[in-house]
C-alpha cells in the first residue's frame, strides 16, 4: 500500500507505467552461482547477477524469505533496468513471507532510505500485517559508504520504534551488493 505522503515525497512506481522489469520464474540456467559479485559491478541491462543461490522467486505469502541469497534475489528481481536511484523494501509477515514489495524510485539523497521505510512501517499503512522488512537502496555509480553506518543504526531505531524487525539493508552500487551492517560488524539478523 502506497500512502498519499508517499506520493507526496517521491515518484512512486505503479500504476502509471508497466513494469520494465516484470516479475518471472527463475530457472537454475538464468544466474550463475557465484561467491562475489563481479568487480565490474551490475549488470545495466538484464543479464547475470551475483550471489544467486536459488531457482525460483519466492511467491508472495506462502514461500519464506529466510536467507540473505534469497532476500537479494528478490530485490534484485525488482530492480528497474537500465539501474536508477530507487529504494525497494520488501514487507514480510510473521513467517516471514513477503505481504508487499514497494518500488520508489528518485531516491537519489542516500537518507532517502529512511523516509520510505518511515512511510511503509507505521501500522496505520499496514494494519499490523508487518512484522519484519528488507530494505534495499540502488546507487548507480555509487555504492556504500561510510555513513551508511548511521543509516543503518537509523533504519533499525525507525523499525524498532514501530515494532519491526529490519532483517537486512542491502546497498546495490557499483562493486555489486553490501551491507552496511558488515562495516560495523554486525552479525546478520536471519
Amino acid at each position: 500500500m502506497v500512502t498519499s505522503a508517499m506520493r507526496h515525497l517521491y515518484q512512486v512506481d505503479g500504476a502509471s507505467a508497466p513494469l520494465s522489469h516484470p516479475l518471472r520464474r527463475v530457472t537454475g540456467t538464468d544466474f550463475p552461482l557465484t561467491a562475489a559479485p563481479p568487480a565490474t559491478g551490475w549488470p545495466t541491462e538484464r543479464g547475470t547477477m551475483p550471489l544467486v543461490v536459488h531457482h525460483r522467486l519466492p511467491v508472495p505469502g506462502v514461500d519464506r524469505i529466510d536467507s540473505h541469497e534469497l532476500a537479494l534475489l528478490t530485490v534484485t528481481a525488482a530492480m528497474a533496468h537500465p539501474l536508477r536511484d530507487e529504494t525497494i523494501v520488501v514487507l514480510l509477515d510473521g513467517g516471514r513471507r513477503s505481504v508487499a514489495m514497494v518500488v520508489v524510485s528518485g531516491t537519489v539523497r542516500p537518507d532517502s532510505v529512511v523516509d520510505v521505510l518511515e512511510c511503509l512501517i507505521r501500522p496505520e499503512v499496514h494494519e499490523g500485517l508487518v512484522a519484519a522488512a528488507i530494505v534495499a537502496s540502488v546507487r548507480p555509480g555509487r555504492g556504500v559508504s561510510e555513513a551508511d553506518i548511521d543509516r543503518w543504526l537509523e533504519l533499525s531505531d525507525v523499525a524498532d520504534e514501530y515494532g519491526i524487525d529490519l532483517i537486512e539493508w542491502f546497498v546495490l552500487g557499483t562493486d555489486g551488493a553490501a551491507c552496511p551492517r558488515d562495516l560495523i560488524g554486525e552479525l546478520p539478523r536471519w
